[in-house]
């Protein structure tokens, strides 16, 4: 888990049996510390397996990223063109396998920004209507409807 950069967050047995030996059944996985607070609670009912009530904390905020790219009405094979060249000459004229790098991803990002358009206000794309349902009346109205 340390090696992908996970934390457990259950650090207590969470299921007892009888006499059976006591074990942590239950496996909370962040990336960063999301959970503040863990109540381990009694069971419900007839199980052996404890309630675990978590406390996180989550960035409700949305996002305003601005123009993003829209992939999807890319030119790509003008951008194909524009990337097939003859690397040899440019790669011979660094001096390391960064700098290498870095001439490609500055080609890549170049004929990205030629070829494929962006678009605004990506987040607020949505038709009126999907974030406004429809009125209380007049969804009444269309539930008699369905009735008839």
């Amino acid at each position: 888990m340390h090696d992908n950069f996970l934390s457990q967050h259950i650090m207590n047995l969470t299921r007892a049996r009888g006499q059976n030996e006591p074990h942590i059944l239950d496996l909370v996985l962040t990336v960063d510390e999301t959970i503040y607070d863990i109540e381990y609670l009694s069971p419900l009912g007839k199980t052996n397996h404890a309630v675990l009530f978590l406390t996180c904390k989550f960035d409700t905020s949305r996002k305003t990223l601005g123009q993003q790219y829209n992939y999807g009405k890319g030119d790509y094979e003008n951008l194909r063109k524009f990337m097939d060249t003859d690397w040899e000459p440019y790669l011979r004229q660094c001096s390391s396998i960064d700098a290498k790098w870095l001439l490609l991803k500055n080609r890549l990002a170049e004929g990205i920004e030629k070829f494929v358009p962006k678009i605004s206000n990506f987040y607020e794309w949505g038709k009126p209507y999907w974030k406004c349902p429809l009125p209380r009346d007049v969804r009444e109205k269309l539930r008699y409807k369905h009735r008839l």
